[in-house]
C-alpha cells in the first residue's frame, strides 16, 4: 500500500460520520446512503493516481460522493 492510498483510508475512518451525513441528507434512507459511500469509496480508490496534491483529498472525495 502506498502513502497515497493509506492517507485516503485514513480520511475515509476519520470523517466517515460526515461523509454519511451528506449522503443520507440527497438520499433520505440509510440503506441507500451506504451504497453511496461504498460506491464513492470504490471510485476513490480507483482514481487515486489522478489525485494531483494530496491536500485536496477531502474535497476531492466530497465532489465524488
Amino acid at each position: 500500500m502506498n502513502k497515497k492510498e493509506q492517507q485516503f483510508i485514513d480520511m475515509i475512518n476519520k470523517d466517515k460520520e460526515t461523509f454519511y451525513r451528506l449522503a443520507f441528507s440527497y438520499m433520505k434512507n440509510e440503506a441507500n446512503s451506504l451504497e453511496v459511500i461504498s460506491e464513492a469509496v470504490y471510485k476513490g480508490l480507483k482514481n487515486l493516481y489522478n489525485l494531483r496534491q494530496i491536500s485536496y483529498m477531502k474535497s476531492w472525495f466530497y465532489r465524488i460522493l
